[in-house]
């Protein structure tokens, strides 16, 4: 099964789109918010089940805030990420009690990956047996787009980030495998 993840497109939806015709077809699309709206118009162009949560700028929207899902044996949590105060410009230390927050809000509901966005910079890391992924941004006055996929096999999940440029040409910059059970 192939996912692909995107936040923080706050409605550039045309990028969009681009960016994942480039990667298509993919069974799942999940959106970490902060343009979650956007979805309605991307589910028009492709079939997949839609997934998303809103964001901190994703007022009047009927999304939730946080969801967890589960996915061929890999338990999901999807949230944007404000309620923990990521802030990657933050000192080294406020940003690491952000992420060990993120972890625990994985281990409190059982999953094996949080999904988040917020800060519009990609990341990928393993804490407490619960992997911390953010795909990056699509925002519209970013010099890059960034989506990330997560490509579940039978014990093991790829998890990935692709940037493009304006020319679309790709540079994957994050990836890492992970074995579908916790690792605590």
């Amino acid at each position: 099964m192939l996912v692909a993840v995107i936040s923080d497109t706050h409605h550039n939806t045309d990028r969009a789109i681009d960016v994942l015709d480039l990667i298509a077809p993919f069974d799942v699309l999940i959106h970490a918010g902060d343009g979650v709206d956007d979805l309605t118009a991307l589910a028009e162009v492709g079939t997949f089940r839609a997934v998303g949560v809103t964001g901190n700028e994703d007022t009047g929207s009927d999304y939730p805030p946080e969801t967890t899902l589960e996915l061929e044996g890999v338990r999901f949590h999807v949230t944007h990420g404000h309620q923990f105060d990521l802030n990657p410009y933050a000192p080294r230390e406020a940003w690491e009690k952000s992420l060990d927050g993120l972890a625990q809000r994985g281990i409190s509901l059982d999953a094996r990956l949080v999904v988040f966005g917020h800060t519009h910079r990609p990341h990928l890391s393993e804490r407490n047996g619960v992997v911390l992924f953010n795909p990056g941004e699509l925002y519209p006055l970013a010099p890059h787009s960034h989506v990330g996929l997560i490509l579940i096999g039978q014990d093991i999940f790829e998890v990935s980030v692709t940037r493009y440029d304006k020319s679309n040409r790709r540079e994957v910059i994050l990836n890492g495998s992970f074995p579908i059970e916790h690792t605590t």
